[in-house]
């Protein structure tokens, strides 16, 4: 399965992608959002996480949320501001299947991640573990 990350914060993408890695995860990083937009176009990630500035700051770049989902129908988790939460339902409300603070801990952004892909059919904890069968399922 693969993750694009999209965003300028070189160390919290960074740390994000060693630990989506250490779960046999493939990561590539798009550090801007023209960048990441070809990579998406091309590579065909599974989800997205995208790390989002503040809303007035730069709020046409929120849209990329919504141009991802006209594309393709692709989970996104979508990383703002800390204590913001205004800013976390407009991420939803533009189509962000989650929505996270930039602070929270890289491991439960990862969690995340994780349970994003599990609702897409696209990750099991267990490699290997495609085909379950125990004479009643």
């Amino acid at each position: 399965m693969k993750v694009l990350l999209a965003g300028e914060n070189e160390q919290l993408l960074s740390t994000i992608g060693e630990l989506l890695g250490s779960s046999h995860i493939a990561v590539k990083v798009g550090r801007s959002f023209t960048q990441a937009a070809a990579l998406f176009w091309h590579w065909k990630p599974q989800l997205v996480v995208v790390e989002l500035p503040p809303w007035g700051d730069e709020p046409e770049r929120w849209s990329f949320i919504a141009k991802l989902k006209e594309i393709a129908p692709v989970r996104i988790l979508a990383l703002v501001e800390p204590g913001k939460v205004e800013e976390r339902i407009k991420a939803l409300e533009m189509g962000a299947d989650d929505a996270i603070f930039k602070s929270a801990s890289p491991r439960e952004i990862v969690a995340r991640v994780k349970a994003l892909l599990r609702r897409t059919g696209t990750f099991s904890s267990a490699p290997g573990a495609e085909i379950y069968t125990d004479g009643f399922l």
